[in-house]
């Protein structure tokens, strides 16, 4: 290997590393992301280290006598110049960013998941069913009891508790009907979760994905106009 090359990856190398130090400095980036690039940065470190330790056993290369230097012109860089991230540091960054909002969509999901249903009665009335997996086999333990005969279709009601400790009479049809749209509910979070990862995954700029907003786009949760 000639010393030449080993100093062009000691320059590179040092400069990815300054863009590491930059990067940390921004204020807004998440803690797993600084953690990332820490992590990258120390490697990084390590490399270095092992490239100027080969260098110094490398001689130096004689230059031919028919070769004359050209001096390079020195390039004025402006003082406000932004040398905050090279495009590897900006790939990692994006990357990291991106799996941030994922998280955070995520969360959002299981925060309207927990919110259960809320069910608008035609006299005002208001009431929170229960989507867990709890709430969801109790109605199914119900519907089933009105399959077999043991209540009446036709004539029978529930004194149904809901999730906000509220109770009312309701009958097989209600419950048939509120639990199929909680099933169907629950599927739109879903389906709303993998359009929102979709659109993120498609953003190309740090900026935009932390614009992105991860409340929109989501199905309501109320089940209105049911006499309860």
């Amino acid at each position: 290997m000639r010393r030449s090359e080993v100093q062009t990856a000691i320059d590179q190398l040092s400069q990815q590393i300054e863009s590491c130090q930059q990067a940390l400095l921004d204020e807004a980036l998440p803690e797993d992301a600084k953690l990332n690039i820490q992590a990258q940065m120390e490697r990084q470190q390590g490399e270095l280290e092992e490239l100027k330790a080969l260098l110094d056993t490398l001689p130096e290369e004689e230059v031919p006598e028919d070769e004359e230097e050209v001096p390079e012109d020195e390039e004025e860089v402006p003082e406000d110049a932004d040398y905050t991230y090279t495009p590897w540091t900006l790939w990692t960054l994006l990357d990291d960013w991106k799996n941030y909002k994922k998280r955070e969509v995520y969360q959002v999901r299981k925060q309207k998941e927990a919110l259960g249903i809320t069910v608008v009665g035609t006299e005002g009335g208001q009431y929170k069913f229960d989507t867990s997996l709890t709430g969801r086999s109790n109605a199914m333990g119900v519907l089933n009891a009105f399959a077999m005969g043991v209540l009446d279709p036709a004539s029978s009601k529930v004194h149904w508790k809901f999730a906000d400790g509220t109770f009312a009479d309701i009958t097989y049809e209600q419950l048939k009907e509120l639990s199929m749209f909680t099933l169907i509910y629950l599927e739109q979070l879903f389906q709303a979760e993998g359009a929102h990862y979709a659109a993120i995954d498609a953003l190309e700029d740090v900026d935009a994905v932390k614009m992105y907003n991860a409340n929109d786009g989501w199905p309501s949760n109320q089940f209105d106009g049911r006499s309860l």
